[in-house]
Parts: structure tokens; sequence; C-alpha cells
């Protein structure tokens, strides 16, 4: 198992490295905004585009686009964070450990001192998710209740989820 952790995560650390010298294909941010889902008369994902500074879209952009082509082609994402400094143009790519609580803390850690030792100006995480389908959105508390987790759904749709901090927040 480990060894096919390694594995993934080095051929996923030589692609996002490669992509890093390539620019996103026109077009894909409009492909990746989220849709507006309305239930009950609130919308759980309505919000205005997120507005970044350009060196932001240059660094994070080709690191989704590859992990969007890694899960339509059927492959597992290794969570990973990757800190880095745009003065330097270093970046250092850490795999987070989700096997137990002590693990995930031991990888928070990893981070915070990679961050403080840098010093960072972002850290850009990269994990799989699950979703659900518009049609089952509503039936989320019973999807929960039958089979105790998206994960374990035969509903759940492979999405993946990216968390950018900066200094700004």
């Amino acid at each position: 198992m480990r060894e096919e952790i390694l594995s993934n995560l080095n051929s996923y650390l030589e692609s996002i490295i490669i992509s890093q010298v390539q620019p996103a294909r026109a077009g894909f941010v409009d492909e990746m905004r989220l849709p507006c889902i309305v239930s009950g008369g609130h919308s759980a994902l309505s919000f205005s585009p997120m507005q970044l500074p350009p060196r932001y879209h240059e660094m994070i952009w080709p690191m989704i686009e590859k992990a969007k082509g890694f899960l339509e082609n059927g492959e597992k994402l290794s969570p990973l964070a990757f800190v880095g400094n745009f003065e330097t143009g270093q970046f250092v790519p850490i795999l987070i450990d989700t096997l137990d609580e002590s693990r995930k803390d031991a990888s928070a850690g990893a981070i915070r001192l990679a961050a403080e030792s840098m010093p960072a100006d972002y850290v850009f995480t990269i994990m799989e998710a699950w979703g659900l389908p518009k049609d089952k959105i509503l039936k989320y508390a019973q999807i929960i209740e039958r089979y105790g987790s998206l994960g374990a759904s035969p509903y759940r749709i492979d999405t993946a989820s990216f968390i950018l901090e900066t200094r700004y927040g």
C-alpha cells in the first residue's frame, strides 16, 4: 500500500512539476466554476468568482488541470500540500497522511514547519473528495443515514478539493 502511494505521489509530482511551465488552456477557468445550487430558497454554492493576483493563477491552475486529468482517467489523487515562496520560486510538496488523527497532526506539523522555514507565501492543498450528482444533493441526509458516508454510497462522484491559503487569508 505504501509503495503504491509513493509511486502515485512520484508520478503526480513529476506531472505537476512539468505542468508548472505550461499555462492552463484557454477556457479552463470557466469550466472549473461551480454551479449555483439552490435548495429551499438558499443558494449553497452561489458566489462570485474569487479574484486572485495573476501569480497565484499561474501557480494553481496547472495543478488543478493536472488533478482533473488524473480523476478523469480514473486515477487516485494522493493528498498533497504545496508550500511555496514566490520570490525564490521554491515550493515543497508534502504528502498528507490521512490514515489516522495522529498522522494528520504530523502532516499538519510538517506543513507548518515548511511554511515557517521558507517563509511561505502560500500553501496549496489538493485532496481527493466525493460529491453527489445534482439529482441526489437534496437526499444527502438520507444517503448518509443509509450508507454511513458519501464514499460508501453508490451515488458518489469522485471530485477534488483545492484549498489555497495565503498570507492574506
